[in-house]
């Protein structure tokens, strides 16, 4: 093997290489980050609300707030 032959092997995987990094960062970029299980949004009532946001003990908080709402609104009448 010469070296313009060593030479080629050696770019050409280097080309290679680089295209998949490239393909894979891009396929990242693309990817959601965090965790992204459960629902984003929240409707209720004539509301949506973005959630994806709170923690789990904000979301328990959030939900607890508004299934005290909806009883104590039945209960007031």
């Amino acid at each position: 093997m010469g070296v313009l032959e060593a030479l080629d092997v050696v770019l050409g995987n280097a080309t290679n290489i680089a295209s998949f990094a490239v393909a894979y960062a891009t396929w990242r970029t693309t990817r959601p980050t965090g965790p992204t299980s459960g629902a984003r949004t929240m409707v209720h009532g004539n509301s949506t609300v973005d959630i994806g946001h709170l923690s789990p003990e904000e979301l328990a908080d959030l939900l607890r707030r508004l299934d005290g709402d909806s009883s104590d609104s039945g209960t007031s009448e």
